[in-house]
């Protein structure tokens, strides 16, 4: 891209997708009026510090590049509401993103991105925050914070343990810790109340705390993959719960589900099952059951 770019005083809108760019002029911070740029798909390995000016910027895509960084001077995009940096060799998010205080939606999936700055939960618009493939074995409990997180996406990470949840926001409505390596859930997960989706496929979980029954507005909840031997008998108490999986896992009873009246979808492939509860065949809401894989003999008891 010329240097002579910035020439366009009034320029708004700026798609450079899918071509050949090594890098952006630093004249691209002279394009006052811009409020969407997308560079996704090039082979940028860097972004210039003029990017602060850009103030009126509200949709920065940078996916599919070769970042290893992003400039401090980021924190100053003060209308940005979508920044989206998936598919990049990014290993940290800068502290001053923080002071993105429009942010909506922050998408960093796709990288080597081991930790993120407690001074995240400065974002108190963020709704979307997606870290999905990344290396974080660790999430600062400010995550929890977020006081519009509706979606948290931290699939394919390297957790093991969650933080304690001492203070919740009730907005967020969907987490998925799919493959990741946790054994547990802390206890006071209960405190999300408005949690309709939990997707923890793939994780080393041995028991459910017995704080599961105050999430009262789960729907589905996924637990195919772990080590579970037992739920508790308050997991019952889930009355709007729709969904659940438990494939995989070492059940030989499943009695607590007998009260999950609004249940359609009963997942329990592969477990060490050897009877069907008449509670389960009763219910007339199931749509879908499988139990495949199990030592069923009988089903009822």
């Amino acid at each position: 891209i010329p240097k002579s770019i910035g020439s366009l005083k009034n320029l708004e809108y700026l798609n450079l997708e899918m071509n050949c760019l090594m890098r952006l002029p630093s004249s691209i911070g002279l394009l006052f009026k811009l409020n969407y740029l997308n560079v996704k798909s090039n082979h940028l390995k860097e972004i210039p510090s003029s990017i602060k000016n850009l103030k009126y910027l509200k949709n920065l895509n940078l996916c599919s590049n070769k970042l290893k960084n992003l400039p401090e001077s980021i924190g100053y995009l003060k209308s940005i509401e979508t920044l989206d940096m998936d598919n990049n060799l990014l290993r940290i998010i800068p502290n001053s993103i923080a002071f993105c205080s429009n942010l909506k939606t922050l998408s960093v999936g796709e990288n080597k991105i081991i930790s993120f700055p407690e001074s995240i939960d400065s974002l108190k618009n963020l709704e979307y925050l997606d870290l999905r493939w990344n290396k974080i074995r660790a999430i600062p409990s400010s995550v929890f914070n977020l006081t519009s997180l509706k979606v948290l996406n931290l699939t394919h990470n390297r957790l093991i343990r969650l933080p304690n949840l001492n203070r919740v926001n009730n907005s967020l409505e969907t987490i998925d810790l799919t493959w990741n390596s946790l054994t547990r859930l802390p206890q006071n997960i209960g405190k999300l109340k408005n949690l309709k989706f939990l997707n923890l496929y793939e994780n080393h979980i041995h028991e459910l705390p017995n704080t599961i029954d105050c999430l009262e507005s789960l729907e589905i909840l996924n637990l195919w993959g772990n080590q579970l031997t037992f739920l508790p008998k308050n997991i019952g108490n889930l009355k709007k719960l729709k969904e659940l999986c438990l494939n995989g896992n070492k059940l030989k009873s499943i009695q607590s589900l007998g009260n999950c009246l609004a249940l359609e979808k009963l997942m329990l492939n592969n477990n060490k099952l050897k009877s069907i509860p008449n509670s389960i065949k009763n219910n007339p809401r199931i749509k879908e059951l499988s139990f495949k894989w199990n030592s069923i003999q009988e089903t009822c008891n």
